[in-house]
């Protein structure tokens, strides 16, 4: 491990090549946890098909003759339309709205 601790997160909150993913989050009022271009989007991709099969399993499962589903963000869009595509029951996306960024 480096003698800062920043072992992994070093691709992305170092040098000038991540200088516009860190000036995005900083304006959106983050000031870390940038992935994009690096190996953590990898995860989105998982997190979607989660999203997916959450939404399938509870429609299913509960024989549901329809669904709405709210979504919102970039990663549950995706996930929740492949859903009510897998589902086949009369079904609508709703878009909630983008998450606030929030602090601790």
């Amino acid at each position: 491990m480096t003698a800062d601790g920043k072992r992994h997160s070093r691709t992305i909150t170092d040098g000038p090549s991540r200088a516009p993913a860190r000036a995005m989050l900083k304006a959106s009022g983050f000031t870390d946890g940038i992935t994009m271009g690096s190996e953590g989007m990898k995860a989105s991709l998982v997190s979607r098909e989660v999203v997916a099969d959450s939404i399938e399993l509870v429609t299913i499962g509960n024989m549901f003759d329809g669904l709405i589903a709210l979504s919102g963000c970039d990663k549950t869009i995706p996930g929740t339309v492949m859903a009510l595509g897998r589902v086949n029951v009369p079904s609508l996306m709703l878009y909630g709205g983008s998450i606030m960024p929030g602090s601790f």
